[in-house]
């Protein structure tokens, strides 16, 4: 069983809180404070820079797939927060609102915390043990505080990019996600309508973060663990081959992946 797939299938909320809380002071250091569980107002855990507020939730099966329990916890946190700030309870400015669980959330759940947060003129987003995996990961410090996590892994490096069309502010473009265990250079790719003619498409990538529409597109040579990037000039409704190819910066690994995007339903 590899990381994600260790991260994905905890259950304990404690365990869970520490693994995150311990993940996000490795990546934004003094920036993230943890908060304790007790009268937290929907609060685990906040980035003081960008402002952005992280609400943890780890279920046990079988509840974990349940709908149900999704929604209320979504909606209760997000609610209990906006509370909580306009009775003057909390002084925290927030920008972002965060949902952070183990399992990978259905489109539905995805939605619903865009749309909720969205109300308040939030932003939002989700980390879930895709995330949390390369992250946990790139910082090697951590892995011997969670014996239960790396126990029996051999962790080498492994450059490793997930494709997907997919949806990035109402906009279809090709996402590139770098699921692997290292930071990956030299990237190349190129997409082609009939396998045979082939457009290079390097230079027309966004950040996650940039706005489809204003942002500029640039030049994409290295991915890091856990970053995605976006190129917005794909067909928009699927139906091309794309050939990604790419070198690991720790273990010189190069790395081929082509596939072929399937065409989207328009009915």
């Amino acid at each position: 069983m590899n990381i994600y797939a260790r991260i994905r299938k905890i259950e304990d909320p404690i365990e869970f809180k520490r693994l995150v809380d311990t993940v996000l002071a490795s990546e934004y250091g003094t920036d993230y404070q943890a908060v304790k569980e007790w009268r937290d107002f929907g609060v685990d855990g906040y980035q003081k820079n960008d402002q952005t507020v992280y609400a943890f939730y780890c279920p046990k099966y079988p509840e974990r797939k349940e709908l149900k329990q999704y929604r209320e916890k979504v909606v209760t946190d997000i609610t209990k927060l906006k509370k909580a700030i306009d009775e003057k309870q909390l002084k925290l400015k927030v920008k972002e609102w965060i949902f952070v669980t183990p399992d990978d959330l259905p489109v539905e759940i995805i939605d619903l915390i865009g749309n909720q947060s969205k109300q308040y003129k939030w932003k939002s987003g989700a980390l879930t043990a895709q995330t949390l995996a390369p992250l946990f990961m790139k910082h090697q410090g951590i892995q011997p505080d969670f014996p239960g996590i790396t126990a029996g892994l051999q962790l080498d490096k492994i450059p490793s990019i997930d494709v997907r069309l997919a949806e990035n502010r109402s906009y279809k473009m090709l996402e590139l996600f770098n699921d692997g265990t290292e930071d990956i250079r030299n990237i190349d790719v190129k997409i082609s309508d009939d396998n045979e003619n082939w457009r290079v498409m390097t230079d027309y990538f966004i950040y996650e973060f940039e706005d489809p529409i204003h942002g500029h597109g640039h030049s994409m040579f290295n991915l890091k663990k856990g970053e995605r990037q976006y190129c917005n000039r794909v067909p928009n409704q699927g139906g091309f081959y794309f050939k990604i190819s790419g070198v690991g910066v720790e273990s010189n690994k190069t790395f081929i992946k082509e596939s072929f995007i399937e065409k989207i339903n328009a009915n």
